[in-house]
């Protein structure tokens, strides 16, 4: 599905995608955080690095308590760049789906976690805000000590499982002029 959100005085185009994933859960939370940062580095590599049509693109998952997980993709794009970020997306998409990663790739977002985890502890604010998200979300305190496990035990694998609820139900927004939107529907 694609939403078109006529903007004619914009400059570049805000192209969004968004599908679920299967609920979050303790085991599979970190897998989540790890297929958004691989998703984002192939998404910056095709269309900053490659293609020049962005300043960045990026993707992450988004979570919430109770398991609602999703995967989202955005960036700002030239105008006539619309189709093109729409067809990456949906690339991106089939790749995850297949856990088609460059292992270098699912590596290096796992290096990247794991000192997210330990650069969010350095003062006792970030500490206390770090353990009271955690139960926060319904992760718990528990889940903090299996940290390192969660992390060492994500593959493509995993993330392909996460993908199962998302291919075919994409809702992309496009905001932008239409003259140059509309094909991209």
């Amino acid at each position: 599905k694609v939403l078109l959100f006529d903007k004619p005085t914009a400059t570049q185009t805000d192209v969004t995608m968004s599908c679920p994933l299967v609920p979050w859960t303790n085991e599979n939370y970190e897998s989540g955080r790890i297929l958004g940062s691989s998703v984002s580095e192939i998404a910056w590599r095709r269309l900053r690095e490659k293609s020049g049509v962005t300043y960045g693109a990026y993707a992450y998952n988004s979570t919430q308590p109770g398991g609602a997980s999703s995967l989202n993709i955005g960036g700002l794009f030239q105008n006539n760049a619309a189709e093109f970020a729409i067809s990456t997306y949906l690339d991106l998409i089939d790749l995850a789906s297949k856990g088609e990663f460059d292992e270098s790739i699912v590596a290096t977002a796992k290096w990247s976690r794991a000192r997210e985890t330990v650069l969010a502890q350095q003062s006792s604010n970030q500490m206390m805000n770090y353990l009271s998200s955690s139960h926060a979300s319904g992760r718990g305190l528990d889940y903090l000590t299996s940290i390192p496990e969660y992390i060492s035990a994500v593959d493509t694998d995993a993330m392909k499982a996460l993908m199962e609820t998302c291919v075919g139900h994409e809702v992309f927004t496009v905001l932008g002029p239409l003259e140059y939107t509309e094909t991209a529907a």
